[in-house]
């Protein structure tokens, strides 16, 4: 038998390295991506879901943390109704599909 997991603490935890990561990414960005590395393998480790909009924090070629405007261009493909996040680091297109409000 496996140990139990307590999700709400885990749940917390992985956002507070997200938050912490969004502290830290201006002022050294190497440890935002220890943060979201640390996140990802202790969502992994606890088998517990990223939400979407946590998901939309890292590249998921090289899990380095995205920040609009400096490692990260944000662009939006209305014909196929994708939001493409592409990472300055590796060059990855990230595609995220989104719904029209009409």
């Amino acid at each position: 038998m496996g140990k139990k997991v307590n999700r709400k603490k885990v749940t917390q935890d992985i956002t507070d390295y997200f938050d912490a990561a969004l502290a830290i990414f201006p002022k050294d960005s190497t440890y935002a991506h220890k943060y979201v590395d640390y996140a990802r393998k202790l969502a992994q480790a606890n088998t517990v879901r990223l939400t979407s909009a946590q998901r939309r924090l890292f590249c998921h070629n090289c899990y380095h943390y995205l920040f609009p405007g400096e490692n990260c261009e944000v662009r939006i493909d209305s014909d196929t109704n994708m939001l493409l996040h592409i990472c300055k680091d590796c060059k990855n297109v990230n595609r995220f599909g989104y719904k029209d409000k009409n």
